[in-house]
């Protein structure tokens, strides 16, 4: 089964994306985004994969829909490819200029209140997302949107290296707090440093939704949509072993702003199976998530089992 590390870069080479990122500086966000509708018009039919695999997504959500007698979404697989490239210009602009931070809002719980508790008390936190909207900017302007003490970030990537945009992306970034720790090859010393980050109250953010490409059999089958779907166990493992708070969020594109949400889980009493009760409150979240954004549902591999 086709996971996303298998999955490669299409229509994307360096002198595009320094050509678009050229117009936006020139001419706007506005006008950057005009352009990248006549690439993805452009792109549409060489992108086979990535429009089965939306198709595929459009049928369970629908299903799901109609047997929970919800309003049904209507499939329109173009959209959902041209909001995932919208995002990534996002991502872009919101890294490497602050003041584009205005489009950031935090929607405003109990859950994220005792977020803000937990960090300016000085301890560390541990932040699961998904990859419904557009999480990476809400981490590379939380000294803003987070209203709390100044803290270190550190998100977990895998094989970051091997992508032409993220490349360009770190190489454009004025990430300030944020850095990103390649968990390509992870061992006692990862677990360690961790740890220590945790300690010194800072954020860890890892991504809940995708198998690691060095343990893709590790995983729990957790049920979203009503089909049984595979989530990463060393996340949630890995978040019960550092013994820190830990928060599910999301970032969502809503009338030309981007909302967070968080999510605080709640515990189980049984250590044994405190990383397997995280996924399921996960996948919970998760399946709120794309209900209530499914045009952002940016996961272009086979996330549904049969």
């Amino acid at each position: 089964m086709a996971q996303w590390y298998n999955q490669k870069e299409k229509c994307v080479g360096t002198f595009r994306i320094k050509l678009l990122w050229w117009l936006y500086k020139i001419f706007g966000r506005h006008f950057a985004q005009i352009v990248i509708f006549f690439v993805v018009v452009f792109s549409y039919p060489f992108l086979k994969d990535a429009r089965r695999q939306a198709n595929d997504f459009f049928k369970v959500l629908n299903n799901y829909q109609a047997k929970n007698k919800l309003k049904t979404t209507k499939p329109n697989v173009f959209k959902l490819i041209y909001n995932f490239a919208l995002s990534m210009l996002d991502k872009l602009i919101l890294g490497a200029n602050k003041k584009h931070s205005d489009f950031l809002q935090i929607k405003q719980s109990p859950d994220f209140l005792e977020f803000q508790n937990v960090l300016n008390s000085g301890k560390g936190a541990i932040i699961i997302f998904s990859h419904i909207g557009n999480f990476e900017i809400l981490g590379m302007n939380s000294d803003k949107v987070f209203k709390t003490r100044k803290l270190k970030i550190t998100a977990l990537v895998e094989g970051w290296s091997q992508s032409v945009y993220r490349s360009f992306f770190l190489s454009q970034q004025n990430t300030g707090r944020l850095s990103f720790f390649d968990v390509s090859k992870i061992d006692i010393s990862t677990f360690e440093k961790l740890s220590s980050e945790l300690t010194q109250g800072n954020l860890i953010i890892m991504a809940g939704d995708r198998l690691s490409k060095r343990t893709p059999d590790k995983y729990f089958k957790e049920d979203i949509l009503l089909k049984k779907c595979k989530l990463p166990s060393g996340v949630f493992q890995l978040s019960t072993m550092l013994k820190a708070p830990v928060f599910f969020a999301n970032c969502i594109e809503a009338n030309n702003k981007y909302i967070a949400e968080f999510k605080q889980p709640t515990c189980v009493d049984n250590e044994k199976k405190r990383g397997e009760h995280l996924a399921k409150e996960f996948s919970a979240f998760l399946e709120a998530s794309v209900l209530q954004a499914p045009y952002q549902w940016y996961n272009f591999f086979e996330f549904f089992q049969e």
